[in-house]
């Protein structure tokens, strides 16, 4: 599972990547995930970013970055999911 707050985070880390497209990625994202606690499974991740080589970094950046994964840890707090 990811959280919408990391495909925000992500595009921002990396707004070369996303000229002018950022801002669609993030409303994939929510179209993807869970209203209420903005999480989404990983299977959603390659629809979101329609694209492998992004795909790729975002879930290996996610499940490596302390600041990602504390992203994720808050979002599960929030639907009430342990972490």
């Amino acid at each position: 599972m990811y959280a919408v707050a990391n495909i925000e985070k992500f595009t921002q880390d990396y707004p070369d990547l996303f000229i002018g497209t950022g801002q669609e990625v993030v409303a994939r994202a929510r179209e993807f995930a869970h209203a209420e606690s903005g999480l989404f499974t990983g299977s959603a991740v390659s629809g979101i970013f329609q694209n492998p080589m992004f795909t790729m970094l975002f879930v290996q950046t996610v499940q490596t970055n302390p600041t990602h994964i504390d992203l994720f840890k808050d979002a599960c707090r929030t639907a009430g999911l342990p972490t």
